[in-house]
């Protein structure tokens, strides 16, 4: 019986991945040199928040992102293949910050209702 809920586990596992990526490659985001992290909306607090701490440079880079991705969509364009963002390697630069000012913010509503 554990064999099999382990193969179950494992097959369901497999299909979530695989939808995963089809839905992430089905976006299109990488097209246009997007991040993932850059698809983030801005009026979610903690992102917001997040986006605020974020270090200067890496700022510029995701405005730098933005604005040619923005310039391509108005132009009907994409990067050629090569300059497409890989979703498996790119760097997932706001998660660590996202965390910390979600965590923050939890702590902040629990001690305000002490």
């Amino acid at each position: 019986m554990t064999s099999l809920r382990h193969t179950n586990v494992g097959l369901v596992s497999s299909l979530f991945n695989s939808i995963s990526r089809w839905a992430v490659n089905a976006s299109g985001y990488q097209k246009f040199g997007l991040f993932r992290d850059d698809l983030l909306s801005e009026d979610d607090p903690v992102v917001a928040e997040a986006l605020r701490r974020l270090d200067p440079i890496e700022q510029d880079r995701r405005i730098f992102r933005m604005k040619i991705a923005t310039q391509l969509s108005l132009q009907q364009q994409i990067l050629p293949r090569e300059q497409w963002t890989n979703s498996e390697t790119e760097p997932r630069y706001l998660q660590g910050l996202i965390q910390t000012v979600a965590k923050e913010m939890a702590e902040r509503k629990k001690f305000e209702h002490l």
